[in-house]
C-alpha cells in the first residue's frame, strides 16, 4: 500500500509517498483474476479471482480498512452469484458494488450480474433485460447511473469483442443512448438499511418540526384575538385590557342615552311651541240637512 504523509521543515512542507505492505489475514493467500473495489470512502473490497486453479468463492470477501490499515475477511449473505474470474466490478452511489461476466470453474464465459450491498454485506441479482453476449477478461466504467462495458473476449467465437455496451443501474437495463446530464450524477440510489442513528435524526426533525408549528400556531392565535377580543370575567382570561375596554364602553353608553334623551325634550318643546290653527267646525248631519 502507497501510504501519504507530509513532513515539514525549515523550508516548508514536504510531501512524502512511502510503501507499506500490510499483512493478509491468516488462512488467505494470493489469488488472480479477481477486482479490487473502493466502497464506503474508506474501505476496498475484493472479489472472485482464483487462488492456483481453484476459484474463491463469491461468499467470502476481503476488506481492507485504509484508516485502520487492516485487512478483515467478511461473509455475504443473500442471493450470491456462482464463483467466477476475469469478471469486471464498479461501485454505484459508493456502496453498491456491481459485478458483470467473467469465467467459471469450466472457463465459461458468463453474462449475468449481481450486486453486493456494502453495508449490510447482502448480494442480490437484479432482473437485467439487453444484456450482450457473455464475456470475459472486459473493462467497466461507472458513470452516474451508466455502467459502461468495453472490450475483452465473447463467449460466442471467443473472439475479441470491440463494442460499448451500456447498462443503466437505475433501471437495469442495457441502453442504447448515453446521456451526458446523467452522468454527471454521483448519488444515484441509498440503501434501505435504517441505523440508529438515521432513526435519532428523524425523531429531532420530528421535534423541531412540531416546534415550530406550535409556535406558528400560537402567532396566529395572537393575531386573531387581537382584532376579535374576547372579554371574560377575569381580566387575566383576555388578551387586551378589560377595565379599559369596559369603561370605554360605559361612556359611550352614557353619550348616547343623553343624546337621545336631549332629543326626546327637544321634540317635546318644539311640539309646545308649535302655533294652534282655528278649531274645526264638525257639522251633524241633521244640521247640514236643515240648513239645505
Amino acid at each position: 500500500m502507497l501510504n501519504r504523509r507530509t513532513k515539514t521543515n525549515g523550508d516548508g512542507a514536504e510531501l512524502l509517498m512511502t510503501w507499506a505492505n500490510n499483512t493478509l489475514p491468516v488462512g488467505v493467500t494470493a489469488r488472480v483474476g479477481h477486482t479490487l473495489t473502493a466502497a464506503n470512502g474508506t474501505k476496498m473490497v475484493v472479489l472472485g479471482g482464483a487462488i492456483g486453479d481453484k476459484l474463491v468463492d463469491m461468499k467470502t470477501l476481503l476488506v481492507y480498512d485504509a484508516p485502520q490499515q487492516a485487512w478483515t475477511q467478511r461473509t455475504a449473505t443473500g442471493k450470491v452469484p456462482q464463483a467466477r474470474r476475469n469478471h469486471v466490478a464498479t461501485v454505484v452511489n459508493d456502496t453498491m458494488i456491481v459485478v458483470h461476466g467473467g469465467t467459471d470453474s469450466n472457463s465459461t464465459a458468463l453474462a449475468d450480474v449481481a450486486v453486493l450491498d456494502t453495508d449490510t454485506w447482502t448480494w442480490s441479482r437484479p432482473n437485467v433485460t439487453g444484456a450482450p453476449a457473455a464475456r470475459y477478461a472486459h473493462a467497466a466504467a461507472q458513470a452516474g447511473p451508466y455502467m459502461i462495458l468495453t472490450f475483452g473476449r465473447a463467449a460466442i467465437g471467443n473472439d475479441s469483442d470491440y463494442g460499448i455496451y451500456i447498462l443503466d443501474t437505475t433501471s437495469w437495463q442495457f441502453v442504447d443512448q448515453y446521456e451526458p446530464g446523467r452522468a454527471k450524477l454521483t448519488v444515484l440510489f441509498k440503501s434501505q438499511h435504517v441505523t440508529g442513528g438515521t432513526i435519532f435524526g428523524l425523531l429531532v426533525a420530528s421535534a423541531v418540526g412540531l416546534l415550530v408549528l406550535l409556535i406558528m400556531l400560537y402567532i396566529g392565535c395572537t393575531h386573531y384575538y387581537n382584532k376579535h377580543p374576547r372579554l371574560g370575567k377575569d381580566e387575566s382570561d383576555n388578551m387586551l385590557p378589560v377595565a379599559d375596554l369596559r369603561s370605554f364602553g360605559r361612556k359611550l353608553t352614557v353619550r348616547l342615552t343623553s343624546r337621545r334623551r336631549r332629543s326626546k325634550k327637544e321634540d317635546a318643546t318644539e311640539q309646545m311651541l308649535r302655533p294652534m290653527g282655528p278649531p274645526s267646525l264638525k257639522l251633524s248631519p241633521t244640521i247640514s240637512s236643515g240648513i239645505d
